[in-house]
This record gives structure tokens, sequence and C-alpha cells, in this order.
């Protein structure tokens, strides 16, 4: 999987674990809702790769390449 590819899956996820809490009845309030809660998902995806930097880091076997893909992947997030 490429950083682009884990940083669209992990907004994704948020994203629609966001969307179950606002109620949708017709299209207009599809785009109101895309735009409040894309910036949220965005958010959420980057504290959590930020714990797994974190967690990372910390370890005393730190593993290079995991730290820059996360790295790659907080990068690509902010891009989405």
């Amino acid at each position: 999987m490429t950083t682009k590819e884990k940083a669209i899956e992990m907004v994704a996820r948020f994203y629609n674990e966001t969307c179950r809490l606002i109620p949708v009845e017709d299209g207009n309030e599809r785009s109101e809702r895309f735009r409040i809660i894309q910036p949220i998902a965005k958010n959420c995806a980057l504290i959590a790769v930020g714990e797994m930097l974190e967690i990372l880091y910390e370890s005393p076997e730190k593993n290079k390449k995991e730290i820059e893909f996360c790295i790659n992947v907080t990068k690509k997030i902010k891009e989405l």
C-alpha cells in the first residue's frame, strides 16, 4: 500500500464513522456535511498517525522504514 492510499483509507474511515452521527435528508445536505466533516476526518487521521509515530520513536528498536512511511502518510493526509 502506498502512503497516498493509506492516507485516503484513514481519512475515509474517520469520515464514514463521523457521518453516522449526522443524518442526511437530501442532496444539498450531503455537500454541506462533506464540507464540515472532511476537515474533522483529516484531523482525526493526523492524530492517529501522530500516535503511531510517537510509539515508533519511543520504541527501542526504531524502524526507520515505518517511521518514514508514517511521516509520508502525514504529508499525504495534509494534501487531501
